[in-house]
Protein backbone atom coordinates (compact mmCIF):
# COMPACT_ATOMS: atom_id res chain seq x y z
CA UNK A 1 0.00 0.00 0.00
CA UNK A 2 1.23 3.68 -0.98
CA UNK A 3 0.93 6.36 1.64
CA UNK A 4 1.42 10.19 0.29
CA UNK A 5 2.06 12.81 2.89
CA UNK A 6 1.84 16.78 2.66
CA UNK A 7 4.39 18.11 4.35
CA UNK A 8 3.19 21.63 5.28
CA UNK A 9 6.34 24.30 6.69
CA UNK A 10 5.82 27.47 8.46
CA UNK A 11 8.15 30.35 9.90
CA UNK A 12 6.35 31.44 12.65
CA UNK A 13 8.91 33.50 14.00
CA UNK A 14 10.21 37.04 13.37
CA UNK A 15 13.09 36.86 12.12
CA UNK A 16 14.34 35.29 7.96
CA UNK A 17 15.64 31.34 8.24
CA UNK A 18 18.92 30.08 5.49
CA UNK A 19 19.98 26.80 5.00
CA UNK A 20 16.51 25.07 5.47
CA UNK A 21 15.95 21.58 5.27
CA UNK A 22 13.22 18.70 5.56
CA UNK A 23 13.73 15.64 6.31
CA UNK A 24 11.51 12.21 7.05
CA UNK A 25 12.60 9.02 8.74
CA UNK A 26 10.97 7.05 6.63
CA UNK A 27 11.67 8.28 3.11
CA UNK A 28 12.71 11.39 1.05
CA UNK A 29 11.05 14.68 1.05
CA UNK A 30 10.03 16.45 -2.82
CA UNK A 31 10.09 20.48 -1.78
CA UNK A 32 10.88 23.81 -3.12
CA UNK A 33 12.78 24.70 -0.28
CA UNK A 34 13.62 28.35 -0.44
CA UNK A 35 16.81 29.94 -0.05
CA UNK A 36 15.88 32.31 2.67
CA UNK A 37 12.59 31.28 4.68
CA UNK A 38 11.54 34.51 5.42
CA UNK A 39 9.20 35.14 8.45
CA UNK A 40 5.35 34.49 8.36
CA UNK A 41 6.58 32.27 4.93
CA UNK A 42 4.90 28.82 4.58
CA UNK A 43 5.75 25.95 1.88
CA UNK A 44 4.52 22.29 1.06
CA UNK A 45 7.01 19.30 0.67
CA UNK A 46 5.42 15.69 -0.74
CA UNK A 47 6.68 12.17 0.23
CA UNK A 48 5.56 9.18 -0.92
CA UNK A 49 6.26 5.98 1.20
CA UNK A 50 5.40 2.13 0.34
CA UNK A 51 3.78 0.10 3.69
CA UNK A 52 6.02 -3.28 4.17
CA UNK A 53 5.16 -6.68 5.73
CA UNK A 54 6.96 -5.61 8.48
CA UNK A 55 5.13 -2.29 9.10
CA UNK A 56 2.07 -3.84 9.04
CA UNK A 57 2.82 -7.05 11.08
CA UNK A 58 3.83 -4.63 13.37
CA UNK A 59 0.38 -3.03 13.60
CA UNK A 60 1.27 0.74 12.72
CA UNK A 61 3.76 2.90 10.79
CA UNK A 62 5.07 6.31 12.50
CA UNK A 63 6.34 8.71 10.19
CA UNK A 64 9.13 11.63 11.63
CA UNK A 65 9.11 14.89 9.45
CA UNK A 66 11.94 16.94 10.99
CA UNK A 67 13.06 20.55 9.50
CA UNK A 68 15.88 22.59 10.37
CA UNK A 69 16.88 26.14 9.75
CA UNK A 70 19.66 28.95 11.27
CA UNK A 71 19.51 32.20 12.32
CA UNK A 72 22.69 33.66 12.77
CA UNK A 73 24.70 30.35 12.93
CA UNK A 74 21.98 28.85 15.26
CA UNK A 75 20.25 26.52 14.13
CA UNK A 76 16.55 25.96 14.76
CA UNK A 77 14.60 22.45 15.09
CA UNK A 78 10.75 21.52 14.56
CA UNK A 79 9.69 17.71 14.47
CA UNK A 80 5.85 16.90 13.29
CA UNK A 81 5.12 13.06 13.44
CA UNK A 82 1.76 10.86 12.62
CA UNK A 83 1.53 7.22 12.96
CA UNK A 84 -1.45 4.82 11.02
CA UNK A 85 -2.25 2.40 12.26
CA UNK A 86 -3.04 -1.22 10.60
CA UNK A 87 -6.58 -2.80 10.29
CA UNK A 88 -7.77 -5.88 9.70
CA UNK A 89 -4.84 -8.53 11.08
CA UNK A 90 -6.45 -11.76 11.40
CA UNK A 91 -4.32 -14.38 12.15
CA UNK A 92 -5.18 -17.99 11.07
CA UNK A 93 -3.22 -21.75 10.46
CA UNK A 94 -4.54 -24.80 8.31
CA UNK A 95 -3.37 -28.66 9.27
CA UNK A 96 -3.89 -31.02 6.40
CA UNK A 97 -2.65 -34.51 7.53
CA UNK A 98 -2.32 -37.49 4.94
CA UNK A 99 -0.62 -40.78 5.30
CA UNK A 100 0.79 -42.42 2.17
CA UNK A 101 -1.43 -45.56 3.09
CA UNK A 102 -5.48 -45.81 3.01
CA UNK A 103 -5.47 -49.12 4.65
CA UNK A 104 -2.68 -51.51 6.22
CA UNK A 105 -1.72 -54.72 7.47
CA UNK A 106 -0.61 -56.11 10.49
CA UNK A 107 2.78 -54.01 11.28
CA UNK A 108 2.89 -52.56 8.26
CA UNK A 109 4.36 -48.74 8.87
CA UNK A 110 2.15 -45.49 7.86
CA UNK A 111 3.83 -42.41 7.10
CA UNK A 112 1.75 -39.22 7.72
CA UNK A 113 2.71 -35.80 6.23
CA UNK A 114 1.71 -33.23 7.90
CA UNK A 115 1.15 -29.55 6.10
CA UNK A 116 1.05 -26.06 8.07
CA UNK A 117 -0.12 -23.17 6.29
CA UNK A 118 -0.92 -19.46 6.64
CA UNK A 119 -4.10 -18.70 5.65
CA UNK A 120 -4.14 -15.08 6.75
CA UNK A 121 -2.84 -11.70 6.13
CA UNK A 122 -0.02 -11.81 9.03
CA UNK A 123 3.12 -13.28 9.45
CA UNK A 124 3.49 -15.88 12.18
CA UNK A 125 6.15 -17.31 14.06
CA UNK A 126 6.78 -19.96 16.34
CA UNK A 127 4.93 -22.57 13.78
CA UNK A 128 4.61 -26.06 15.49
CA UNK A 129 2.94 -29.40 14.96
CA UNK A 130 2.49 -31.87 17.35
CA UNK A 131 0.89 -35.97 16.76
CA UNK A 132 -1.53 -36.05 19.89
CA UNK A 133 -2.33 -39.85 19.46
CA UNK A 134 1.66 -40.65 18.95
CA UNK A 135 2.60 -38.10 21.62
CA UNK A 136 5.39 -36.88 19.05
CA UNK A 137 6.54 -33.55 17.81
CA UNK A 138 6.85 -33.28 13.78
CA UNK A 139 10.15 -31.68 13.01
CA UNK A 140 8.79 -29.12 10.39
CA UNK A 141 10.67 -26.99 7.54
CA UNK A 142 10.14 -23.58 9.05
CA UNK A 143 8.88 -21.91 11.84
CA UNK A 144 8.04 -18.57 10.33
CA UNK A 145 5.41 -18.35 7.99
CA UNK A 146 4.59 -15.58 5.93
CA UNK A 147 0.78 -15.12 4.34
CA UNK A 148 0.12 -17.92 1.94
CA UNK A 149 3.06 -19.44 3.31
CA UNK A 150 3.56 -23.10 3.82
CA UNK A 151 5.60 -25.74 5.84
CA UNK A 152 5.71 -29.44 5.93
CA UNK A 153 7.02 -32.47 8.20
CA UNK A 154 6.52 -36.49 8.13
CA UNK A 155 6.65 -39.13 10.58
CA UNK A 156 6.45 -42.68 10.33
CA UNK A 157 4.40 -45.06 12.82
CA UNK A 158 4.47 -48.38 13.47
CA UNK A 159 1.02 -49.73 13.37
CA UNK A 160 -0.04 -52.14 16.66
CA UNK A 161 -1.80 -55.70 17.10
CA UNK A 162 -4.22 -53.41 19.11
CA UNK A 163 -4.78 -51.37 15.99
CA UNK A 164 -5.10 -54.13 13.66
CA UNK A 165 -7.76 -55.73 15.93
CA UNK A 166 -9.74 -52.61 16.48
CA UNK A 167 -10.59 -52.12 12.94
CA UNK A 168 -8.63 -48.90 11.62
CA UNK A 169 -5.96 -46.19 13.53
CA UNK A 170 -7.36 -43.06 14.10
CA UNK A 171 -4.54 -40.32 14.13
CA UNK A 172 -5.11 -36.65 15.21
CA UNK A 173 -2.47 -33.89 15.40
CA UNK A 174 -2.31 -30.18 16.21
CA UNK A 175 -0.60 -27.28 14.51
CA UNK A 176 -0.37 -23.91 16.74
CA UNK A 177 1.54 -20.38 15.57
CA UNK A 178 1.92 -17.33 17.04
CA UNK A 179 1.13 -13.47 15.89
CA UNK A 180 2.81 -11.57 18.92
CA UNK A 181 1.30 -12.50 22.09
CA UNK A 182 -2.26 -14.48 20.21
CA UNK A 183 -2.00 -17.75 19.37
CA UNK A 184 -3.63 -19.49 17.01
CA UNK A 185 -4.15 -23.26 16.28
CA UNK A 186 -5.78 -26.11 13.86
CA UNK A 187 -6.14 -29.66 14.37
CA UNK A 188 -6.04 -32.61 11.80
CA UNK A 189 -7.07 -36.28 11.60
CA UNK A 190 -6.45 -39.02 9.50
CA UNK A 191 -8.04 -42.91 9.42
CA UNK A 192 -6.55 -46.14 8.11
CA UNK A 193 -8.27 -48.68 7.84
CA UNK A 194 -7.31 -52.82 8.42
CA UNK A 195 -7.34 -55.00 5.45
CA UNK A 196 -7.33 -58.45 5.33
CA UNK A 197 -8.68 -59.11 8.86
CA UNK A 198 -9.62 -62.84 8.75
CA UNK A 199 -10.39 -64.86 11.72
CA UNK A 200 -9.85 -68.73 12.19
CA UNK A 201 -9.40 -71.17 14.52
CA UNK A 202 -8.18 -74.83 14.88
CA UNK A 203 -9.09 -77.05 16.91
CA UNK A 204 -7.37 -81.22 17.41
CA UNK A 205 -9.18 -84.03 18.83
CA UNK A 206 -7.45 -87.16 20.56
CA UNK A 207 -9.66 -90.12 20.34
CA UNK A 208 -8.55 -92.22 23.84
CA UNK A 209 -11.87 -95.03 23.61
CA UNK A 210 -9.41 -97.57 21.93
CA UNK A 211 -9.18 -100.93 23.40
CA UNK A 212 -6.46 -101.78 25.54
CA UNK A 213 -4.21 -104.92 25.22
CA UNK A 214 -1.37 -105.88 27.34
CA UNK A 215 -0.24 -108.91 29.04
CA UNK A 216 -1.30 -110.82 32.13
CA UNK A 217 2.56 -110.19 33.54
CA UNK A 218 1.78 -106.40 32.27
CA UNK A 219 -1.75 -105.72 33.24
CA UNK A 220 -0.78 -106.87 36.93
CA UNK A 221 2.12 -104.64 37.36
CA UNK A 222 -0.11 -101.98 36.12
CA UNK A 223 -2.54 -102.72 38.84
CA UNK A 224 -0.18 -103.18 41.60
CA UNK A 225 1.26 -100.04 40.72
CA UNK A 226 -2.20 -98.45 42.13
CA UNK A 227 -2.25 -100.81 45.01
CA UNK A 228 -0.52 -103.51 46.91
CA UNK A 229 -3.64 -105.40 47.99
CA UNK A 230 -4.97 -105.96 44.35
CA UNK A 231 -4.18 -109.50 43.58
CA UNK A 232 -4.82 -111.08 39.82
Amino acid sequence: MLIQYNIYDYNTGNVNLTELTVIDNLTTVESHIPITFQSGQNFTGNAKYTITRSDYDNGSVTNLATALGFFDNTQYTTTNNIAITAICQNPALNLTKIPNLSTYTNGQAVTYTYKVTNIRNVTLSSVRDNDITIGQPIILGTTTLAPGANTTGTYTYMTTQTGYDNGSVVDNALAIGTFYCKLVNSTASATVTTANQNSALNLTTVNISAPITATNDTFRAHISYFSDSIIV
